[in-house]
């Protein structure tokens, strides 16, 4: 929140389908890493903490492997990057930030909040 505050940025979190945290739950996932898997916690913690600060927050899934700029799917090259028929090459994780600053604009053109948008990756 902090961090928010200071730089004037939403908090934009990328959420998991259900489906998706579903399967790697009950497949064969290594149990120590299990704990990972549960977000809702944190997740509440965070959008109360916004809403108490005034911080614009939003959850949405933003996709890394879905062209921002035309919306195509994109190849896989070495090195965890990305690249776009129509000539969009990016680092795969820096395309969720891509999405997130086209959809939600609207949430850094308000007077207080004008400069950036913090991404927050449930991933990590």
């Amino acid at each position: 929140m902090r961090l928010a505050l200071q730089y004037k940025a939403a908090i934009v979190a990328d959420v998991p389908d259900d489906e998706s945290i579903r399967q790697l739950k009950e497949d064969r996932y290594n149990a120590e890493k299990k704990i990972m898997l549960n977000f809702g916690r944190l997740r509440r913690r965070v959008k109360g903490l916004a809403g108490w600060h005034g911080v614009p927050y939003r959850e949405e899934r933003l996709y890394s492997t879905v062209c921002p700029i035309c919306g195509a799917k994109m190849k896989e090259m070495p090195d965890r990057r990305v690249k776009c028929r129509c000539g969009f090459e990016a680092h795969r994780d820096e395309v969720p930030v891509l999405w997130a600053q086209k959809r939600f604009r609207e949430l850094t053109q308000t007077p207080s909040f004008s400069t950036c948008l913090l991404v927050a990756a449930e991933s990590i």
